[in-house]
């Protein structure tokens, strides 16, 4: 037997550096995956949560609209915006009780702002509902979580059809002869904190008409 054999056990230095270059490289990839995993199930969740005060919110307002009526005369006073064809920013309503109701978005600016929508720590336009003080006092009727990208109101007709009006033979009759009816249509996105890259988003919109029967 040769007695300088020597004992060939262990790594040598290549092989270290390849194997904790392999042992980093594995790590990577499984965090990686671990990240977009959690960070699928956050979105998933969001968009959940977005979905759900989403439906609440049209399901309240859609209520609004059927158990009162479109308040014409807010649109014609010379302080407030009239009814557009291309929608309005803010819903004024009345209850069948005489309660009024207004509905609008917080960051729209043509209306003075509230300071409860201010979100100076959120920094996101939130939705409010008002109700029997005329603007004075405004409540927020979506969460945090959501941000409100876009909040429009298409009153049909732009007109209110109730009134009676002098025809061209003289006699008397209604202006429109339409019952009224609003499309909501409401676009927001997602604020749960700790999503990457765009954030969940949807657009709802329904159409509802009023219950009132004036003719």
């Amino acid at each position: 037997m040769n007695s300088n054999t020597y004992d060939s056990k262990g790594f040598t230095l290549v092989e270290m550096v390849i194997t904790i270059f392999l042992f980093s490289l594995l790590i990577v990839i499984v965090s990686d995956v671990f990240s977009r995993a959690q960070q699928a199930q956050r979105r998933t969740v969001a968009l959940q949560r977005l979905q759900d005060d989403m439906r609440f919110f049209i399901n309240k307002i859609s209520s609004s609209i059927r158990s009162g009526s479109v308040t014409y005369a807010w649109y014609v006073q010379p302080q407030h915006e009239a009814v557009a064809s291309d929608g309005n920013t803010l819903l004024a309503l009345t209850t069948f009780d005489g309660k009024k109701v207004l509905v609008r978005r917080g960051a729209d600016t043509n209306i003075p702002a509230p300071t409860l929508c201010n979100d100076a720590d959120q920094g996101a336009p939130c939705m409010l509902l008002m109700s029997e003080d005329d603007g004075a006092t405004w409540h927020r009727a979506s969460s945090q979580d959501i941000h409100i990208d876009r909040l429009m109101f298409f009153i049909a007709p732009q007109k209110d059809p109730f009134p009676l009006e002098e025809q061209s033979d003289g006699s008397l009759d209604y202006g429109a002869n339409a019952q009224p009816k609003v499309t909501v249509s409401v676009r927001a996105s997602s604020r749960v904190s700790g999503l990457r890259g765009k954030a969940p988003s949807m657009t709802l919109q329904t159409t509802v008409s009023t219950r009132e029967y004036k003719r």
